[in-house]
């Protein structure tokens, strides 16, 4: 599968470090992360709906291995 240069920096947290692979469940969680941070930026966000967005990159990143 071809990566955009530079994107293994965060790609390897993970990917199935036995056989390297990197699945559609992979690819799925990583686009979900890459949204909540792209919510996060948007300035209408009251206090409430920005703290349940860094709940939710908090443990998407767990899931990762990226804390």
């Amino acid at each position: 599968m071809s990566r955009p240069a530079g994107s293994e920096h965060y790609l390897l947290p993970i990917l199935n470090v036995k056989t390297m692979e990197y699945t559609c469940a992979d690819y799925r969680v990583e686009m979900i992360l890459l949204n909540l941070k792209r919510r996060l930026r948007h300035e209408g966000l009251s206090e409430k709906e920005r703290d349940d967005i860094l709940l939710q990159i908090k443990k998407l990143e767990a899931k990762m291995g990226l804390e």
